[in-house]
């Protein structure tokens, strides 16, 4: 970082961005350009005549950042959200050293960073209200344009003039980038536990959304919880060790007892959240994709709930403050098995009165015990099997298990089609090998030569150098001898003589010195004559090499491409399913009171 610093004291030598060389970057109060480090990159604001600039110096350096950040800002231009900041990729961005660095020019987003701004403001319950329904929106949007942040933080959203914008896109996700790891792993206070590198597509931004959505909405009902949590630089409300054990967390405690029902609820859904081992799998933040289960395993008993159901008008009067999408967490009616019941019963009371019947036979001598017992359990198994019939026959029950067999089929499909995208994974990395490997081969040659090129490039400036150095020595000596003969005249020759003596002597000084400025110039020439050829000669040996490099190159891409279009395919059938699934399954829930007991309970007048 510290070259970095040093590098852009003098921004006319360390870019080679027009615009930067002309700028100065902001310093502190040594006067040294003033750095905001990341994990990633440090940087630097450069005024550039009244336009201000984000120039980004990568710490860690990842070959293909110059292919993902041509992708995100293709892609970003395209989709056109007026969360994101304009960007350019600078190959040749700071001289450090005499080596050339990459940096990103990004516009420089005049605002406040969201915990400054929700510390601020966060005792006004409206403008906690209007903040959150703003961030709801924006990851819609971002969610409708497939894109990612990657590391949505408090430091990476700014508001400006009250709008939310987002900056630091080294970890964002777009769909040309799908199949690529993730070089970074995001805010730890923000990110689900269980994130890793291979984690990396759409969803990305899932967990985060819920740990800011969840803060802002609870400070807009309890402001006090900012200070209970220990908020501030590096968080919201929540931090990793909420997330790692949510038993002793002392906010979902809290949140766990506060008064509003719904904050209580959403606060219950969280905890389920947490409970995912697949983050690809998180629910959105919109409700599009909510979890059945509010709390399980680990993280407490807790009840079941259905998504879908609207809460009664009253209960949302009561809660209106909070945003609509809420309401989409309140538990729904499940089914029971309703009326008629007339046939069931008539079969009931005809074998109570059968076996009514024939124990007074039987006490009256007309049958035998025995031959009473077997006609009663016989009458009995026929009204059993008459209610088991009657019961397969209802509508409920055939829809259960014609749900039963459907989820069952949902399931398998969705571990054909997340095979198939394993093979097409495999394909995939064994592609991107076979690619790195040939052009990693044909690049080592281009480098070869680009060695040897500079080897006799150093050669040519290396004579130059001593060539230089004789004209420089001899032109030292004609002085020291112009010096020392002046010397020698002014002391022996006369007065009125001594400045015509002078004048002959530089004269004749002056013409052995100019033949060295000539003789210097034509090396100048020459060395440049001979570079010249140097590189004609170096570029028509590269120029086949950079072809082939070009056309593996493409090649690969297209087949890659190829891949990526199948990949693409089967996700796409894969969130269809999942999706297909998992409403079959919230469906399939709604249907556990159907069994058979309970049919039996509603025929005898029982509470089921």
């Amino acid at each position: 970082m510290s070259d970095y610093q040093d590098a852009l004291q003098n921004p006319r030598l360390s870019f080679c961005d027009s615009e930067l060389m002309r700028g100065a970057p902001v310093t502190d109060r040594l006067g040294l350009p003033k750095p905001v480090t990341g994990g990633f990159a440090s940087v630097y604001q450069v005024d550039c005549t009244g336009r201000k600039w984000a120039v980004r110096c990568f710490l860690r350096y990842h070959q293909d950042l110059e292919q993902r950040y041509a992708s995100i800002g293709k892609y970003l231009q395209d989709a056109s959200l007026p969360y994101t900041a304009g960007f350019q990729f600078l190959r040749r961005g700071v001289k450090v050293q005499g080596q050339w660095y990459p940096v990103l020019k990004m516009e420089w987003v005049d605002g406040e960073p969201l915990n400054a701004y929700v510390e601020r403001n966060r005792k006004d319950s409206q403008a906690m209200r209007r903040l959150a329904e703003q961030f709801a929106r924006m990851t819609k949007d971002l969610r409708r344009t497939g894109v990612a942040h990657g590391d949505l933080q408090h430091g990476n959203i700014m508001v400006v003039g009250g709008l939310l914008k987002l900056v630091d896109y080294d970890g964002m996700f777009v769909p040309p980038l799908r199949g690529m790891p993730s070089h970074e792993l995001g805010h730890p206070n923000y990110q689900h536990p269980r994130r890793s590198e291979r984690d990396f597509g759409p969803y990305l931004d899932n967990f985060s959304e819920w740990v800011i959505q969840l803060s802002l909405l609870a400070l807009s009902v309890q402001p006090g919880l900012w200070e209970a949590a220990g908020a501030g630089d590096e968080q919201l409300l929540f931090s990793q060790k909420d997330f790692i054990d949510p038993q002793s967390s002392k906010v979902l405690r809290a949140l766990a007892e506060v008064q509003d029902e719904t904050l209580r609820q959403i606060s219950a859904t969280f905890r389920s959240v947490l409970a995912y081992t697949d983050i690809s799998q998180i629910p959105a933040l919109d409700g599009s994709r909510m979890p059945a289960r509010v709390a399980s395993g680990s993280y407490g008993s807790g009840s079941y709930v259905v998504v879908g159901a609207k809460p009664p008008e009253a209960a949302k009067q009561k809660g209106a403050s909070l945003p609509a999408w809420v309401w989409d967490h309140m538990e729904a009616v499940q089914v029971q098995i309703g009326p008629p019941f007339i046939v069931e019963r008539v079969s009931v009371a005809s074998w109570v009165a059968l076996a009514v019947g024939l124990a007074r036979f039987s006490r009256l001598h007309y049958i035998t015990p025995a031959v009473a017992a077997w006609a009663s359990v016989a009458g009995l198994v026929a009204a059993v099997v008459a209610l088991v019939a009657r019961y397969r026959a209802r509508a409920e029950f055939v829809r259960k298990s014609a749900l039963v067999l459907q989820v069952r089929g949902a399931k398998r499909e969705v571990r054909r089609i997340e095979g198939a995208m394993r093979q097409i994974e495999r394909e995939r990395g064994r592609l991107v090998q076979r690619g790195d490997r040939t052009a990693g081969g044909i690049s080592g040659k281009v480098q070869d030569l680009q060695g040897q090129e500079k080897e006799e490039y150093d050669q040519v400036d290396i004579w130059l150098q001593r060539f230089l150095a004789e004209i420089a020595q001899r032109r030292e000596d004609l002085n020291k001898a112009e010096a020392e003969e002046l010397v020698r005249a002014a002391k022996s020759t006369p007065v009125r003589f001594l400045a015509k003596r002078a004048q002959a002597i530089m004269r004749y000084y002056r013409g052995k010195r100019d033949p060295l400025a000539t003789r210097e110039e034509r090396a100048r020439l020459e060395a440049a004559k001979k570079k010249d050829g140097i590189r004609l000669k170096y570029a028509k040996k590269e120029e086949p090499l950079d072809k082939k490099l070009r056309e593996t190159r493409e090649g690969f891409q297209k087949e890659r491409e190829f891949l990526d279009e199948r990949f693409d395919q089967e996700s796409q059938k894969l969130s269809l399913q999942k999706w297909s699934l998992d409403n079959l399954a919230r469906e399939q829930n709604l249907y556990a009171r159907i069994t058979f007991v309970a049919f039996v309970r509603r025929i005898l007048f029982l509470k089921t």
